[in-house]
């Protein structure tokens, strides 16, 4: 016998009754139909998560980062770095500031671990990039509000905003 959530799920797709849920579930003789539909919508989002989770950079760098993270709880401290050196990389290369900013302070504490001779030189070459991505994300936000204010008083007066969004986008 089919579990409960197949049965909602071939009902959903194949429903020609005009969507009686609960004829549906009189027929089926489900318990808690909410919780059934709450349980296959997470499974729905969760599969379509994962499949669109090798598409998307930021996903990508996101895995990486808690991986790392997970790693680092877990005492695996050179896998932990290696995987920073990977998200770092990706981060970097797309520009994903807010992500690299996360990675760079994991990375921070990791020197604290290692605690080589190069350490100083290591945590304050991470300073320095730190201070410049929190830099970078200050003036991104700044013109992000500029572009901002200029598309409300656009809207508000009338203008064309698809004019506007294709000059400055």
């Amino acid at each position: 016998e089919k579990i409960d959530y197949l049965n909602l799920y071939d009902f959903l797709e194949n429903d020609e009754r005009d969507g009686s849920y609960l004829e549906w579930k009189k027929e089926a003789k489900v318990a808690n139909f909410n919780s059934l539909r709450s349980y296959l919508y997470k499974k729905i989002l969760r599969s379509l998560r994962s499949y669109n989770e090798d598409k998307d950079v930021v996903r990508k760098v996101q895995n990486i980062f808690f991986e790392a993270k997970i790693l680092y709880r877990k005492r695996l401290f050179k896998q932990s770095l290696k995987q920073l050196k990977k998200g770092e990389a990706l981060a970097d290369k797309y520009e994903l500031l807010t992500l690299l900013m996360d990675v760079l302070k994991l990375k921070k504490r990791l020197v604290f671990v290692f605690l080589d001779e190069n350490a100083s030189k290591t945590l304050g070459k991470l300073n320095e990039r730190i201070a410049l991505i929190h830099r970078k994300i200050e003036i991104e936000n700044y013109f992000r509000s500029k572009y901002d204010q200029c598309y409300l008083l656009i809207k508000q007066v009338g203008t064309d905003v698809e004019l506007f969004e294709r000059l400055y986008t």
